[in-house]
């Protein structure tokens, strides 16, 4: 509430976005001795944080400002507001060029302690991976395969499709990975 009075008026946007992300990493680096802000979680950090301005406005809006009632109405009280008309169009991860742009945080963790925040030039980001293409592998080569090294059956079918879908998301740019072959 006080960052969209202070940054948007009384709304959320995506300025009031950034200053909370920015907000949010920055404590945790003062208060978490073992944090970490690589992908995935980096990448999924910028893309919640845009969530509420793509898919909570009134279709019938442009402006991209969300009314405080309505996403009270939404997140609170789990319920359309009234008279509410979703988007004409499909919406995604608009914004978060805006929202990384505000405070570029690149990805990293804190070594040592609390306020050791030590950035990691290797790690994929929005700005050294625009596409997204090294995030993609990352995830799949050291989030999915160490927690699922040998799937088989309905599960190896499952993670395929998924995977598939995801992939789906970054619209083609990158060399699509089968980690557990094709189906």
């Amino acid at each position: 509430m006080e960052l969209s009075r202070q940054y948007g008026a009384g709304k959320y946007n995506y300025t009031v976005a950034g200053e909370f992300r920015y907000r949010r990493i920055q404590d945790s680096i003062a208060r978490n001795p073992e944090f970490r802000f690589l992908p995935p979680r980096y990448i999924a950090a910028y893309r919640e944080i845009t969530f509420p301005v793509n898919f909570f406005i009134d279709g019938r809006q442009k402006d991209g400002q969300l009314d405080l009632d309505d996403a009270r109405s939404f997140f609170q009280h789990h319920r359309m507001p009234e008279n509410f008309h979703r988007a004409p169009e499909p919406r995604g991860f608009e914004g978060i060029d805006i929202v990384v742009n505000a405070h570029p945080i690149m990805p990293g963790r804190n070594v040592g302690g609390v306020n050791t925040y030590t950035p990691d030039p290797n790690a994929p980001s929005f700005t050294n991976d625009p596409n997204l293409c090294g995030a993609y592998e990352d995830y799949i080569l050291n989030t999915v395969l160490p927690l699922y090294p040998n799937p088989t059956g309905k599960l190896r079918k499952a993670l395929n499709k998924n995977l598939g879908f995801f992939y789906q998301t970054l619209g083609g740019a990158c060399e699509q990975m089968f980690p557990y072959g094709k189906d």
